[in-house]
């Protein structure tokens, strides 16, 4: 029980974590907004018409509806941003990139890629590579001395 909790907030807090870097992230990110809206409203609307639950019901549809607004809203002004597109460095697809970002995520190989000043791309590395490239690191000098 303990670890479905868990992985419902973290489903949520994902959700609702709107640091992106490409156009088809901020999509993916808004839809799952969506997704939330409309169980919100589906919830109330179930809700309302079991009359029992309608001051649940109501305002949670209500709720639903604004922040469906509030999202589109908000995703249609974030489009505005200047983009230009990019390939990816390690398997070539196309990402339409947002002028601001320093580094993104590809969207199909969801590998880190870096942006330098200059605009070109420049691979990094992830976590798992970092940790056993030390690891090789630690085990090279332990066996020199």
């Amino acid at each position: 029980m303990q670890e479905l909790i868990g992985k419902i907030k973290d489903k949520l807090s994902e959700t609702f974590n709107f640091e992106y870097a490409t156009v088809r992230e901020l999509e993916h990110k808004c839809f799952r907004v969506f997704y939330f809206v409309a169980g919100m409203v589906g919830l109330g609307f179930l809700l309302w018409i079991t009359s029992l639950f309608a001051i649940i019901g109501i305002p949670l549809m209500v709720l639903g509806m604004i922040l469906f607004f509030v999202t589109l809203v908000w995703m249609l002004r974030l489009q505005r941003e200047p983009t230009r597109e990019v390939r990816c460095p390690y398997c070539a697809s196309r990402n339409e990139l947002f002028v601001s970002r320093k580094e993104f995520t590809c969207d199909m190989c969801h590998r880190p890629v870096g942006v330098l000043p200059s605009g070109e791309l420049v691979k990094l590395l992830t976590p798992e590579e970092e940790e056993a490239r030390f690891e090789e690191r630690t085990r090279v000098k332990r066996h020199q001395i």
